[in-house]
């Protein structure tokens, strides 16, 4: 597809480059693996319908591959931002099994005469990995340790007050992660090292259907790259002076017959991956040969968090309707606290109805708080009621004729299009369970996902459309877009294998094994396994394959021959495992296998005695080796376990959010276009704000002074947009200065555990944030207070995080080891909004007793 098509439509392009709209190079020799989810086109097709499926799967698969140079933004003494340009581009990557690693070298210049912090944000692929980053300080690359988050910070927070030289590097949003940089000297010239990896993306190019795709694209704020260079399984593919080519680039690669790679570590383990190749040819196909007619439900994500990406969504929306065949149904409902839509049931896909759902969504202004799971509840109701009434009652003859019930339900394929960043912030919130409520209430229901925002919860949509047999994708073109309509509507045509279970024979119990989250696979698919083994287990020979495929049980067995030694597959195996453990143990995994997460950062110090005066232990410099450890805290830090307490699950927005003392980022509710925002503070300043399109945000940043009193604050906020309109805003933050204090009580279960609740004792200051965010009315309809984390030190030494419940409750299930002695002294520490944190010893005198500080 050419370029100009790109930049059409939808409005998706963004710092980085279109995939879509690649530069291919010409394919190279290099032996690689063939990855995961698709098809290879070097192998005779098993398949009538393998090609376009695995067109279609390919171009979702690769959706999720964005990256390329960020933006370096430094604050000079006198606070005014500015942009420095990234000199030169120095790119090393290598092939590693389904994935590639890299490491990207970026150097920029400083050209004032003025000392610099600077914050560079970038954008990763979905799925990448990070496990490094190094800095030049004083001639010398440092090498950076991973630490758990709020540790990291405060050190860093120190050492920037010493004026010495830290680097920190953080996830902050979706696939955006921010690099903190301090001193950028007048004249220097910053080098900065991030290595990661990411899964290779689909190209039709490559004898193996796959590419390593390389971040060459220049930033959109600067004419060129004065320096870039390329290098693939150590050798020069590209070397260039004044680059100003706005694609990334892809490097086609040669297929590979090895499906397993094994790493071993030490004496303790080893991790094997392993890419499965079922033989589609054994698996039926439907028995419609075509599309039957569709009954789409499409579920807006219409809360607080949609409001930047409110016009993609509504394009969004608009392409899936125009794909709709003339017998197909459809409803539209958007969501955040409660559902509603345009019918109260399913309508016929006509011109009308489609004008009506549009404009619908036209008068709508996102708002409120989003609850996924209420969502799931009322669409399940929605498709158990479908019965074409709501043609009968405008009048309409529904498909087959007079009779309602002439072409019944059961002709009609169902399936969920979800719209929206995927985040839920009210009800059931964590990924598992909401997953486990859609295939309980949605059955042979797919949902598929269309991820928009810069705030994405892909791990939540990955669940609930792994869950049902769909599919997500983060579209980044119109032809994306596309593919995901034309994939929906012959989806039901295409085989596919349901309920996937997997085994390993002689698998040990101790082996910890991470399955692919999709229980569907559609023909053209190869998900990837991945396992760690004690070191004295053979690797397994075989691998068995159960699912059913047009109503059959099908049992296939697959050889996965010798595995090749590779470097990295611990590391894909602890990113796996991250991301479904607990935050203690997701901290201690990220640490020792260096995967950065979202529970921890990367910081680099000025020098090795820099490392050993925090006692961090190196593990990835010179002086690799034990110290003090990673979990050494210092005096005073409100820890249980290390655990992250700083509520970085969200950047704090202008509104909603509360604040410490400090110079906070903080978001403004703007449209992409207004031609300029402009914020009066209450202590009379007046600051511009800033588009930042790697956010999706308007953002400005001020002072707030340590001497400010507590209290709530009203900013106000003028916003000339584009069509000429003055909009004047009200906004309001809170200044927080105390941690929450803590109620407890122990209730006894009959099987000898206890359910733990945890309650915020409800201060004055707290009445605003009884209300769920962004909603307006009655206070008693539900508590949210400001407490985000609470962390408990039970008597026998097990450590518990608590889950949000109702009711401003967070709520565990604590199973003792030994018999309980009352009273009994429980260690917590509670974190709130404003990054406050408490440690408090709390004494419980009995079960269903009240315990207080």
């Amino acid at each position: 597809m050419r370029l100009g098509r790109c930049t059409r439509a939808l409005g998706l392009l963004s710092l980085g480059l279109l995939l879509s709209c690649a530069t291919r190079a010409e394919p190279r020799d290099t032996v690689a693996d063939s990855g995961d989810g698709a098809q290879d086109p070097g192998e005779a097709s098993p398949t009538s319908e393998t090609p376009a499926a695995a067109m279609w799967l390919a171009e979702l698969d690769r959706s999720g591959w964005v990256a390329g140079p960020g933006e370096l933004e430094a604050i000079a003494a006198s606070g005014e931002p500015e942009l420095l340009a990234l000199h030169a581009l120095h790119i090393d990557a290598q092939v590693v099994g389904s994935m590639a690693s890299y490491e990207v070298e970026h150097l920029f210049d400083n050209p004032s005469d003025s000392v610099l912090e600077g914050t560079f944000r970038f954008p990763l692929p979905s799925g990448a990995i990070v496990t490094g980053l190094a800095m030049e300080i004083e001639g010398q690359l440092m090498e950076g340790e991973i630490l758990e988050r709020s540790r990291a910070r405060q050190i860093y927070q120190e050492i920037v007050d010493g004026m010495r030289d830290p680097a920190l590097l953080e996830w902050e949003a979706g696939q955006m992660f921010k690099l903190r940089v301090f001193p950028i000297a007048p004249g220097e010239r910053k080098r900065v090292v991030l290595r990661y990896l990411a899964p290779l993306v689909p190209s039709e190019a490559a004898a193996s259907g796959l590419a390593v795709a390389v971040p060459t694209a220049a930033p959109a704020i600067q004419d060129a790259i004065a320096e870039l260079r390329v290098r693939l399984d150590g050798e020069t593919v590209l070397e260039a002076r004044d680059h100003d080519v706005r694609d990334n680039l892809e490097l086609p690669l040669a297929r590979s017959r090895t499906p397993a790679f094994v790493e071993e570590l030490g004496e303790d383990h080893r991790y094997l991956a392993a890419r499965v190749e079922l033989d589609w040819r054994a698996v039926p196909a439907p028995a419609a040969s075509a599309p039957p007619p569709r009954r789409t439900v499409i579920l807006v994500d219409s809360s607080r968090s949609a409001l930047e990406s409110w016009g993609l969504a509504r394009e969004a929306v608009a392409a899936v309707l125009a794909s709709l065949g003339d017998d197909d149904q459809f409803v539209l409902l958007a969501a955040d606290l409660e559902a509603r839509g345009p019918s109260a049931g399913f309508v016929t896909n006509e011109a009308a109805h489609r004008r009506a759902a549009e404009a619908f969504l036209a008068e709508l202004e996102p708002d409120g708080a989003s609850d996924l799971a209420a969502a799931i509840e009322q669409v399940a109701a929605l498709l158990e009621a479908g019965d074409g009434s709501a043609d009968r009652r405008d009048g309409r003859e529904p498909p087959g004729g007079s009779d309602p019930r002439a072409q019944p339900m059961a002709d009609y394929t169902d399936q969920v299009v979800y719209i929206g960043d995927g985040t839920p912030t009210w009800g059931e919130t964590a990924p598992a369970e909401l997953a486990k409520l859609a295939a309980a209430r949605l059955g042979s229901t797919p949902i598929y996902a269309l991820s928009l925002g810069k705030r994405e919860s892909r791990s939540t949509l990955e669940a609930l459309s792994g869950a049902t047999g769909g599919r997500t994708l983060r579209p980044r073109s119109p032809a994306q877009v596309e593919a995901f309509t034309r994939f929906l509507a012959q989806a039901p045509t295409l085989r596919r294998l349901s309920e996937v279970e997997l085994e390993l024979p002689g698998l040990p119990a101790e082996a910890a094994l991470h399955l692919p989250r999709r229980r569907t696979w559609f023909v053209g698919d190869r998900p990837v396994i991945q396992l760690r083994l004690p070191a004295d287990q053979p690797v397994p020979e075989q691998l068995i394959i159960r699912g059913r495929a047009d109503g059959r049980a099908i049992e296939q067995r697959v050889t996965l021959g010798q595995p090749e030694p590779l470097a990295t597959v611990r590391q894909q195996w602890a990113a796996r495992a991250i991301t479904e453990a607990e935050v203690p143990e997701a901290v201690r995994l990220s640490v020792e296998h260096s995967v950065l997460s979202r529970h921890t950062a990367m910081l680099v110090l000025e020098s090795e005695e820099a490392y050993r005066r925090y006692r961090i232990e190196r593990r990835n410099g010179p002086q690799a080796g034990p110290q003090a450890g990673p979990q050494a805290g210092r005096d005073g830090d409100p820890q249980v376990s290390g655990r992250n307490l700083d509520g970085s699950e969200a950047t704090p927005f202008l509104g909603p959010g509360d604040l410490q003392p400090g110079d906070p980022e903080i978001y403004i509710p703007a449209p992409r276009d207004a031609l300029s925002v402009e914020v009066l503070f209450p202590f009379g300043e007046t600051k511009a704000a800033r588009w930042q399109p790697e956010l999706g945000q308007w953002v400005a940043r001020f002072l707030v002074d340590d001497d400010v009193a507590p209290g709530t604050y009203t900013v106000r906020v003028r916003v000339s947009h584009s069509d000429g309109r003055v909009e004047l805003i009200e906004l309001e933050y809170r200044i927080d200065v105390a941690a929450p204090q803590l109620e407890l009580e122990l209730h006894e279960r009959g099987d000898g555990s206890f359910m733990v609740h945890a309650s915020q004792v409800l201060a004055e200051a707290d009445a605003e944030r009884e209300r769920p965010e962004g909603q307006r009315g009655d206070p008693a309809v539900a508590q949210t207070l400001d407490a985000r984390r609470v962390e408990l030190r039970m008597p026998d030494g097990q450590l518990l995080e608590l889950r949000r419940g109702t009711q401003g409750r967070f709520v565990r299930r604590w199973q003792p080891t030994a018999p309980v002695s009352w009273p009994v002294t429980v260690t917590a520490v509670v974190g709130d909004r404003a990054l406050n944190a408490r440690r408090l010893e709390l004494q419980v005198d009995g079960p269903t007793r009240r315990g207080a500080p």
